[in-house]
């Protein structure tokens, strides 16, 4: 009774939002076309469109940090030091 109960749903819900797809997106375009849209708020809109058709591109992470293993014992060496040189002194009343 539960499966069925969350099929009928699933179902209804699905049904809901492919009635929805085209109204939104007739929408999104109407606010992209009108002349009084600013340009950021068209753009967006115009973005909204194209992701939804093409999806977002991949973009890759860049943390500015070098992989570790690409590092020579030395370099892990200095920066381990540097770490630990940096740590404040414990007073003692452990």
């Amino acid at each position: 009774m539960v499966e069925e109960t969350k099929k009928i749903v699933r179902d209804e819900l699905k049904d809901f939002l492919e009635a929805e797809v085209m109204p939104r997106i007739r929408h999104i375009k109407q606010i992209a076309e009108d002349p009084e849209t600013p340009k950021a708020v068209a753009l967006a809109a115009d973005n909204s469109i194209l992701d939804r058709f093409l999806g977002k591109p991949n973009q890759p992470i860049t943390t500015g940090q070098t992989d570790p293993s690409k590092l020579s014992n030395e370099e892990l060496e200095r920066r381990v030091s540097s770490i630990v040189a940096n740590i404040p002194p414990t007073t003692g009343n452990s």
